[in-house]
């Protein structure tokens, strides 16, 4: 394996992309060390919440892995940091978008909402519930155990690395591949998008 310097402009190719594809540990590592500060600086100076930057972190390193492991191949590997920077640009529009839509919802509201939840939403939840579980037994353990701990239980990431005896950056890329393996588990039964573990996360 070729040892990659951490936090200098480095000099992408179409061997660093092949090793990406091949789910070289050392190369994935690198890559989400590499781009982590990098897409935090430009989120810093957005206005969402810490959770939201979070959020489209983590989404636009998994949408960046999946767009190198499909059939589509990368036509410029030497600016593959652009691209990275592109995804980016795109998923922090769509959550700007989404949040768009949440805050019109929300201005409709005349009366207070009702803080007890409704039997209807009761069972909605728990099918849901029931459903992502069910989903999580056809994962890996490995998979199974980080996303139960890092978005159901919230569990403190530290920890969490303490347990895998894993470091931060490879929880970020351990994090993606089950994330992506929940997510094709999923759509293969349900269809709709997997964003179902959030939603459970905070029942």
């Amino acid at each position: 394996m070729v040892t990659l310097p951490s936090f200098q402009p480095h000099k992408f190719d179409e061997a660093y992309l092949c090793a990406l594809r091949a789910r070289d540990a050392e190369i994935e590592a690198h890559f989400v060390r590499y781009f982590t500060p990098l897409l935090q600086i430009k989120l810093r100076h957005r206005r969402i919440s810490p959770e939201q930057a979070e959020d489209v972190l983590q989404e636009t390193l998994l949408r960046v892995l999946k767009l190198v492991r499909s059939q589509i191949a990368v036509r410029h590997p030497e600016r593959f940091g652009a691209l990275v920077n592109a995804v980016c640009t795109n998923v922090l529009r769509e959550s700007y978008r989404a949040r768009a839509r949440y805050d019109a919802l929300d201005d409709l509201q005349i009366d207070p909402p009702d803080k007890a939840a409704r039997p209807d939403e009761l069972l909605a939840t728990q099918e849901l519930r029931k459903k992502v579980l069910q989903v999580l037994t056809r994962l890996s353990k490995r998979d199974r155990d980080i996303l139960r701990s890092v978005l159901l239980e919230e569990q403190d990431k530290d920890e969490v690395c303490r347990k895998l005896d894993v470091t931060r950056d490879y929880l970020r890329v351990l994090l993606c591949r089950a994330k992506e393996q929940f997510q094709k588990a999923y759509d293969s039964e349900s269809g709709p998008p997997a964003k179902v573990l959030a939603q459970c996360a905070s029942s």
